[in-house]
């Protein structure tokens, strides 16, 4: 038996140590401190509850396994699925924010014709006619901020799209990747119907987050951002809250979940977090946020 390749190990505090297998997706929280020499887990009894939640989350495998083949196996045979589709719709290249970080080229009134919505609409069509291995289909819209384009755009392919799935018997969910500030009351309401998740950024708490993520006439937007994702959270949508790191935001973070600790358990429950550093920042510096202060 040998330790997976894809382990991370976390120590919690004293005497409580955190294995995260990315491979499984699984994790095992254990009482005792994390042994500097991983391999020291190989010791531990096998009859053990340990031992066997270890192996059973394949945090420990058999040593004949080649753990790199099976995940470009794993890749390969999601990428020759033809039970699931996905398709990536930008609404348009505009957007409300101007985020100093931002790759992209924000073009003013850029938005998607009609013809090309209704062409996207005939080409889903076809796709679902043409694969009777289809069970799945996912829109996901992305920008820009697709919410520009909501009421041109995304509401038409909703309706749609959603129909044609209908018709078929195809699983139909949709996706944004947004900034969230254009969500409102009316908006959610509407989504709520078509399996929606989303995706929203957070730069630090309110102050940090308002100097970076200004409207472009220069009003913060933390505080609606975050009643938007109270509210699709309160209609049962999920919600990944993505927060951007940085070394001048890192330490306010705490405050936002402060802030979320003021919501109903209910809406708890479909909030999760994922932390990624401003790839632009490692030049301010390169080391900090690698390390255990991150």
């Amino acid at each position: 038996m040998k330790p997976s390749i894809y382990n991370s190990y976390i120590p919690l505090d004293e005497g409580i140590s955190f294995i995260y297998n990315a491979f499984s997706d699984k994790t095992v929280i254990f009482r005792q401190e994390m042994p500097e020499d991983k391999s020291e887990l190989l010791s531990l009894p096998i009859e053990s509850t340990l031992y066997t939640n270890l192996v059973d989350s394949g945090c420990i495998v058999d040593e004949s396994v080649d753990e790199l083949q099976n995940l470009k196996d794993a890749i390969l045979e999601a990428d020759n699925n033809v039970s699931s589709y996905t398709l990536i719709v930008n609404p348009t290249l505009n957007c409300n924010f101007k985020c100093w970080y931002c790759y992209e080229s924000h073009i003013t009134n850029s938005m998607m014709s009609d013809e090309t919505v209704d062409a996207l609409i005939m080409f889903t069509g076809d796709l679902i006619k043409s694969n009777n291995d289809l069970k799945d289909l996912n829109l996901s819209f992305f920008g820009g901020e697709p919410f520009i384009g909501y009421s041109k755009v995304v509401k038409k392919l909703l309706t749609r799209i959603s129909g044609i799935c209908s018709q078929k018997d195809v699983r139909f969910s949709t996706h944004f990747t947004t900034n969230g500030y254009l969500i409102n009351e009316d908006r959610a309401e509407f989504l709520k119907d078509y399996d929606c998740s989303f995706q929203i950024t957070l730069d630090g708490h309110r102050l940090q987050h308002d100097n970076t993520r200004s409207t472009k006439d220069g009003k913060g937007s933390y505080d609606q951002i975050l009643r938007n994702i109270m509210l699709l959270t309160s209609k049962g949508m999920n919600v990944l809250v993505r927060i951007n790191c940085t070394v001048d935001n890192i330490d306010s973070i705490q405050g936002i979940l402060e802030d979320l600790n003021m919501i109903p358990e209910y809406c708890k429950k479909r909030i999760s977090f994922d932390f990624q550093r401003v790839w632009q920042d490692s030049n301010k510096d390169p080391d900090g946020l690698h390390g255990r202060e991150f």
